[in-house]
């Protein structure tokens, strides 16, 4: 009998390792990419320059500020509203303000604050709202973007590569997170439709030392 419960236990165990393991290969029925890294010289970061692609978001003339505030209608007739607030001086300023878009139904906006500052995308028919590290850089089939930091100077704040989906439906999906610990994202461009090209400074004995890689995002 003891011999049954534990063949059993081991079964269940296993089970939920291959559950959790299956599990953290999809995010909201998206398969999670495979990342190919490899590391690459000086010279071959320097030619992959000349490909790199730099597409420009649009603005939509649609998007005006009337009143010190943006009022949006959804899909499911509420409105969202980004009301700036206050003096620069006082701890509840906050000023809106609309920079760029990635499609028609998402939109980038900054709020600044009392000592403090926020880059958001808006989806501009349901209202979710992701906060974002950087301006994104959108690929060339524009589904897919990357934003990054670079706090060398500033402990406490991260350095780090965010990649991101942009589904069928217009959602976000964020796919990886990318965390730096002892060197920073200092450059970062796409290259091809799935392949990005990035300089990390790393810091090793004291010393200061540039390393590029070249990443290949497969589904």
């Amino acid at each position: 009998m003891k011999k049954i419960i534990f063949i059993f236990l081991c079964l269940f165990v296993s089970n939920q390792f291959l559950c959790k393991g299956q599990a953290d290969k999809k995010i909201n029925g998206i398969t999670r990419p495979q990342i190919i890294s490899k590391k690459i010289s000086k010279d071959e970061y320097t030619n992959l320059i000349a490909h790199k692609i730099d597409r420009k978001l649009d603005s939509l003339s649609t998007i005006k500020k009337i009143r010190s505030r943006f009022e949006f209608i959804l899909e499911n007739n509420k409105s969202i509203v980004l009301q700036d607030k206050g003096k620069e001086d006082v701890l509840t300023y906050r000023k809106y303000r609309y920079l760029s878009s990635l499609n028609k139904t998402i939109s980038l906006f900054s709020k600044d604050g009392y000592e403090n500052n926020e880059l958001f995308l808006l989806n501009l028919q349901n209202g979710n709202r992701y906060k974002l590290l950087s301006t994104p850089y959108i690929n060339k089939n524009g589904k897919m973007f990357f934003t990054f930091s670079n706090n060398i100077e500033i402990d406490y704040l991260s350095n780090k590569i965010e990649l991101y989906l942009i589904c069928s439906d217009n959602s976000i999906i964020n796919l990886k997170s990318f965390d730096y610990e002892e060197s920073a994202p200092v450059e970062v461009f796409w290259v091809a439709e799935n392949e990005l090209a990035i300089k990390i400074l790393n810091y090793i004995d004291g010393n200061e030392i540039l390393q590029c890689e070249k990443w290949e995002i497969n589904f």
